[in-house]
Order: structure tokens, then C-alpha cells, then sequence
């Protein structure tokens, strides 16, 4: 695993981020205040950066995965395959969730009924 400073987020917070937030402080304590602020955004920002998502996708009885560095990526090769092998028109794969009886889906999960070759799908995204 890279460290964190190596990563493009790390580099923009170590070069932009962290000397904005150490230079608004006046005195010692607001210095202080300003770095433990900096760091606790750096932790959550490395947490962000280390989350992997994994799309857990179920034709029958074939079980196949797939591991994604977000879940925005997941969630659009999920939405792809709903289309695609779930017979259901690109179109209609709009908003957060959806759920027509056949076919539905939601920001995690997805299924199809009766798709190609009269085959049932179901996709799981879950964090890694």
C-alpha cells in the first residue's frame, strides 16, 4: 500500500491544504488548533482513499467479483449490467433506487428477473 503522501490526495493536502489551514492561525495555540484540525483531515481523508468496493454480481448459480477503488465505479458497471444482462433499458436505470416488480435497484444492490436467456441477476456492492 502506497503512503498516503504519495497519493495524488495526499500530495494536495500536504502542498495546498495543510499551509492554508497552519497559516490561519495568529498565535501558538490557534497554530496548534489549526494542525490538529489539519491532521484529523488527513486521517479522514486517508480512510476515504484506502476504501475499495467490491461488486459481488450472481447470474443463477455463477458468482463473479470484481473489486473497484469507489463505489461511484461500482455502481455504474452495476448499473451497465442490469442493462445489459438484465434486459432492462438504460433510461430507466435513473435516480438512487427504482423498483418495477422484474427489476429494481438501490445504491448497493440490484436484481433483474427473467433477463437474458431467462437467467435471474442479483449484484451486492459492498465495502472492502
Amino acid at each position: 500500500m502506497a503512503n498516503f503522501h504519495d497519493t495524488v490526495m495526499g500530495s494536495r493536502f500536504f502542498n495546498h491544504q495543510l499551509p492554508q489551514v497552519i497559516s490561519m492561525g495568529t498565535t501558538l495555540s490557534d497554530r496548534i488548533c489549526d494542525l490538529t484540525k489539519a491532521i484529523q483531515v488527513s486521517n479522514e481523508l486517508r480512510m476515504a482513499a484506502d476504501k475499495k468496493y467490491m461488486l459481488i454480481s450472481v447470474c443463477d448459480r455463477e458468482i463473479l467479483t470484481e473489486t473497484f477503488p469507489n463505489i461511484e465505479a461500482a455502481q455504474a458497471v452495476m448499473h451497465e449490467e442490469l442493462a445489459t444482462q438484465g434486459r432492462v433499458p438504460a433510461e430507466e436505470i435513473v435516480g438512487v433506487e427504482a423498483d418495477c416488480g422484474d427489476w429494481g435497484f438501490g445504491p448497493y444492490c440490484a436484481y433483474a428477473n427473467d433477463g437474458c436467456n431467462h437467467a435471474d441477476f442479483d449484484w451486492l456492492i459492498v465495502e472492502l
